[in-house]
């Protein structure tokens, strides 16, 4: 499925008769349902800034999803910057995750509207799962982090092979710590599963039911 289509159409067949001389004229109306939401809550339509973030464990879908929503919503994507830093480097130390951090957030602050396909809680989470803990500087960034809405991806989909990917044996366990720092910052965020096309449905089902919630998105 071309991912740059919206996923649903509604219509709306009727909309009135016109009386038109010797004839009678039934106009007919179509409702392109997300093509107008999308629209609504595309970047030039935002009064705003919107952001919105990608989080869970590895193999997830984060990537994929993000650059998919980046499309519809006509909104910048952000990467993840470990997998350039890392591409160079066979081996890494905790001091490295500083690094990748700071140089996530300079490239978040470039855009007043972005998605993104990582955020701070997989460095606080990375670090703490690895090093049995987490600097001062990702802590901070954490603290500070802000995204309208997070999406919690699920590991029920199959793990796929990555030289980057680290923890395909625990993603369940690596879940449930998303799940309770996400219960703690108490933040808008949306649990996402099933497969691929599901979960693009279940984004664009939760933007249609909450942007009004989310003050950042600035829709009349």
């Amino acid at each position: 499925m071309d991912c740059t289509e919206p996923l649903i159409h509604y219509f709306v067949p009727f909309s009135g008769i016109i009386f038109n001389g010797n004839f009678i004229s039934i106009q007919f109306q179509y409702v392109h349902f997300w093509a107008t939401l999308l629209e609504k809550i595309s970047h030039s339509k935002m009064n705003q800034a919107l952001k919105i973030a990608f989080t869970g464990p590895e193999s997830t879908g984060k990537s994929t999803l993000s650059s998919w929503l980046s499309i519809e919503l006509k909104i910048p994507l952000i990467e993840e910057y470990a997998r350039e830093y890392l591409a160079e480097k066979q081996e890494y130390l905790q001091e490295d995750l500083d690094l990748i951090a700071r140089k996530q957030v300079k490239l978040w602050s470039k855009e007043s509207s972005f998605i993104a396909d990582t955020d701070m809680s997989v460095m606080k989470i990375w670090s703490e799962v690895k090093y049995s803990s987490c600097s001062d500087l990702i802590q901070k960034y954490f603290d500070a982090q802000f995204f309208d809405v997070y999406f919690l991806c699920v590991p029920d989909i199959p793990w796929e092979e990555d030289p980057l990917r680290e923890n395909p044996n625990d993603r369940n366990e690596i879940f449930e710590l998303y799940h309770n720092l996400l219960e703690e910052q108490k933040v808008n965020y949306k649990i996402i599963s099933g497969d691929l096309e599901e979960r693009k449905q279940q984004i664009l089902n939760y933007l249609r039911d909450h942007y009004k919630a989310i003050p950042e998105i600035g829709i009349v």
